[in-house]
């Protein structure tokens, strides 16, 4: 009876009919104790009470094996659904039409946006039943559940092919400098990548053990640290002057100061010309990434403007991602169109903490 979870789980589980069997047992050892007067009764009461015992033993091994049994038929339904997601996936492969998926995700992702279903994680809805459509008429008919698990896979898949592209740009040698630039490239989100650069790390024949990974990221933040504690330190007074003086600072004059700023936090970087620039001040490179910078040194704050001329920069130049840094804050309106456009915004508040980390 106990090994019985361990076989295929087909049809209905036998265990809810052994349960009901050992429920009666029960009842009737019961009832045998009450009609022969109790536990003093001799061997009438020794029979309710051995039958009562077996009865509930029955009854705890059975339920144990209908759990087991469940998860046995969850554990096959749950691989039934993968094997017929792979072969839909397959067939959308060797039809050509894979790169729809690609593109949607591309397109309509929101970054920083992982948690819940796809509406929460920033999908519009009708477009969401627009890819539905499309992927039925080229032969690939998924419901919600398989079109979650395949998007969700293939942000993955993009996560780390970006994540690749940028670390190996590099070329890195050893585990230190595999781990000095996955910092460089994720930043404060290098947690989140962690089963990725492992793969990656795996991939490369770079060896590492668990702990002695962990220990090598930690000392590296902390290199990283101290080296801009140090930083900091001898540029205290630069930097309070600096961000002082940009409230009276020309155009011309931010867009200066901001080049050095991100030189210091390691890109490089390109001024556009001062006339028809097409919506970039600034176009900063690092680890293989393109971003346009829209620079706006403004006393009022920033409107939807900026984010429009930001996301059209993108596409103009070919760029990854777009980016507006402000002297000032930005409306409500201006942060709402920049989350839906995956547009990054350093208001005054953050620039001040860049200047502070990185000049």
């Amino acid at each position: 009876m106990g090994k019985q979870s361990k076989k295929k789980a087909t049809g209905k589980s036998p265990y809810p009919r052994i349960v009901l069997l050992g429920w009666v047992g029960c009842i009737i050892s019961i009832s045998l104790l009450y009609t022969g007067g109790g536990l003093q009764s001799g061997g009438l009461a020794v029979l309710g009470v051995g039958l009562l015992l077996f009865s509930l033993f029955v009854v705890l091994v059975a339920l144990v094996n209908h759990a087991g049994y469940k998860r046995q038929q969850m554990k096959e339904e749950r691989e039934q659904k993968a094997k017929e997601l792979g072969r839909k996936i397959d067939t959308l492969v060797a039809s050509g039409d894979y790169g729809i998926l690609e593109n949607f995700v591309r397109k309509y992702r929101q970054m920083g946006c992982d948690e819940g279903n796809l509406i929460q994680r920033g999908y519009d809805k009708g477009n969401l039943v627009n890819l539905l459509v499309l992927l039925s008429r080229k032969g690939t008919k998924l419901d919600v559940e398989e079109l979650t698990q395949v998007i969700h896979e293939e942000e993955l898949r993009q996560d780390y092919e970006n994540l690749k592209t940028k670390i190996l740009s590099s070329k890195p040698k050893g585990l230190e400098q595999y781990v000095r630039s996955m910092l460089e490239v994720c930043g404060d989100s290098q947690e989140k990548y962690t089963d990725l650069f492992k793969r990656l790390l795996k991939e490369n024949g770079v060896g590492f053990e668990e702990g002695q990974l962990a220990e090598c990221v930690k000392n590296t933040i902390w290199e990283v640290e101290l080296s801009r504690f140090e930083k900091n330190l001898a540029n205290n007074a630069f930097q309070a002057s600096q961000t002082e003086s940009l409230d009276s600072a020309s155009g011309v004059e931010f867009e200066r100061f901001l080049k050095t700023l991100f030189e210091g936090m390691g890109y490089s970087v390109r001024q556009t010309k001062s006339t028809g620039d097409q919506g970039a001040d600034l176009i900063v490179t690092r680890q293989g990434e393109r971003t346009v910078v829209q620079a706006k040194r403004h006393q009022n704050k920033v409107t939807n403007k900026a984010i429009q001329e930001a996301v059209a920069a993108i596409k103009h130049y070919r760029a990854d991602r777009g980016m507006v840094v402000t002297t000032s804050e930005f409306t409500r309106s201006a942060v709402e169109l920049a989350n839906s456009n995956a547009i990054e915004l350093i208001d005054r508040r953050k620039l001040e903490e860049l200047v502070r980390k990185f000049l």
